[in-house]
């Protein structure tokens, strides 16, 4: 589908789904939840508009957050390839609904999923170790922000390691 087209589609099936909310008959990976988040994912790619990315990423956000463990279930070994490179994305909203739904993804697995491997990146862009464009330290920012937020308070393991990045932003800003 062309952008604009698959834009309007994601509108009109969000229109739906607010409407149908608490009539869900099948609410699982191969229901309509896991379906609507594929098609979602779909408008992911590299070559789609900034706004399908942000119309997309938005849409996913509020099934995330309705339907966690499901969003969960499909997302908790994929974080990397398709949300960690919207965090630094061009559009501001974007940026703000992947942190969020890092966020939502680590309260809804009860684990910190890779650890080092998701949080060191942005922590070196925080820090200073790379000379970081605008979007990626805002993104990063953002997505450990909302990844120390959603984290479970007995999982001291992002706490630990991003509570000094969080201590050094305050003493900059």
């Amino acid at each position: 589908l062309p952008a604009k087209a698959y834009k309007a589609a994601i509108d009109f099936l969000e229109n739906c789904r607010k409407q149908q909310h608490g009539e869900e008959k099948c609410v699982s990976k191969t229901g309509w939840v896991g379906k609507y988040l594929l098609l979602l994912e779909n408008a992911l790619v590299m070559e789609a508009s900034s706004q399908l990315h942000a119309t997309a990423l938005t849409a996913m956000l509020a099934v995330a957050a309705e339907y966690s463990s499901v969003y969960g279930e499909m997302y908790v070994s994929r974080y990397n390839t398709l949300l960690m490179r919207f965090v630094s994305h061009i559009d501001g909203g974007a940026r703000e609904a992947a942190a969020k739904l890092l966020g939502i993804l680590v309260s809804s697995s009860g684990t910190m999923m890779g650890g080092d491997k998701l949080i060191l990146p942005m922590l070196e862009t925080v820090r200073g170790e790379t000379k970081p464009k605008f979007e990626e330290l805002d993104g990063s920012i953002t997505a450990l922000g909302f990844l120390t937020a959603m984290n479970d308070k007995n999982n001291a393991i992002i706490i630990a390691k991003v509570e000094p990045a969080l201590h050094a932003i305050l003493k900059t800003g």
